[in-house]
């Protein structure tokens, strides 16, 4: 009858981290791939404020991209408190990654006794995303 010899520790311990080491990698690349469509999702700061020169507003917005993409500035929404809403169209800006960019338009008379909201339209990535409503300012 023959013996049988286990393993010495030495090669067991080797053969334990290596599974382990594997193992850790594996998660580590699964889960970098999971939240790399996290990382390319863009974080656009957005305030805006108007005055009122005559028949006219010039409303004063800054948007700060601090996302990985560049995204393409679309349309500034103005919403009033008593329900009317103007939209200002923004053409051929991009906000590269990482990049802030300052803008005026004009916009029809605003009131400077009712409250304003304004909301920015942009495009990241292929898709039309918009910004949480920010509280403008309107003095004149």
């Amino acid at each position: 009858m023959r013996k049988r010899r286990a393993l010495s520790p030495l090669v067991a311990t080797g053969i334990l981290i290596s599974i382990a080491v594997v193992g850790g990698l594996v998660l580590y690349n699964y889960f970098y791939k999971a939240m790399g469509g996290v990382s390319n999702v863009n974080t656009v700061a957005f305030t805006a404020k108007a005055v009122v020169v005559g028949s006219s507003s010039i409303v004063h917005y800054q948007v700060w991209n601090t996302g990985s993409n560049d995204v393409t500035l679309l349309s500034i929404e103005i919403h009033a408190s008593n329900g009317t809403t103007v939209t200002l169209p923004i053409q051929g800006v991009t906000v590269p990654a990482g990049e802030s960019y300052s803008g005026n338009l004009q916009a029809g008379i605003l009131d400077p006794a009712l409250e304003y909201v304004a909301i920015l339209n942009y495009e990241a990535g292929g898709n039309q995303v918009s910004t949480d409503p920010v509280k403008m300012l309107v003095s004149g």
